[in-house]
Formats: structure tokens, sequence, C-alpha cells
């Protein structure tokens, strides 16, 4: 026959593994909560780290270009330029080492 101090203290019991039944379930799913929110973190992360990559690439890219355009209109001039001087060194004869044509590049 069980005591009315045994039921009393199998009733304590039965509360203590309740409440660590409760808090073993309350702690799991924060587990779950943090889990989720360190990948999350990490996405986000490497989602910035690739934004400021393609940005930066970007801006290379453009740099690049707008160099490249700079490049063939200066190509395009002085190769214009070398043109109208040897024009113009064929159409006058040389009389007099005074008279020249100054190629200027920008």
């Amino acid at each position: 026959m069980i005591s009315l101090l045994d039921h009393q203290l199998l009733h304590f019991q039965m509360k203590m593994l309740w409440h660590q039944l409760k808090l073993l379930t309350i702690l799991l799913k924060m587990l779950k909560h943090l889990k989720s929110k360190a990948v999350q973190s990490k996405v986000l992360f490497l989602q910035k780290k690739k934004f400021k990559l393609s940005q930066h690439f970007q801006t290379e890219k453009d740099f690049f270009l707008c160099s490249c355009l700079y490049f063939k209109r200066q190509s395009a001039t002085l190769h214009m330029l070398s043109k109208l001087l040897q024009k113009a060194k064929t159409k006058t004869p040389l009389k007099s080492s005074n008279s020249s044509i100054v190629l200027q590049i920008i």
C-alpha cells in the first residue's frame, strides 16, 4: 500500500518531470529558432557580399569601357591629325623651315 507521503512524493516527482519536459521543449524550440536565425544571418551576409562584389565589378566595367572609348576617340583624332599633317606636307613644298603644323594631343 502506498502511504500518503509516498503518494505526495510521487506526485511531486511527476510535476518535476512535467516541468522538465516543458523546459526541454521550450529549449528545443529556441534552438531551432536560433539555428534558423544563424542560417538567415549567413545568407544575408553572403547576399551583401555578392551585392558589394557585383557593384565593384560594375564600377570597374564602366571605368574600363569609358577608358576604352576615350582611347578610341584619342586614337581616331591622332590618326585624323596625322593624315592632315601628311596632306599638308605633300601639298606645300618645303620652301622655308618656318612653316610647320603643330600637332597637339589633348
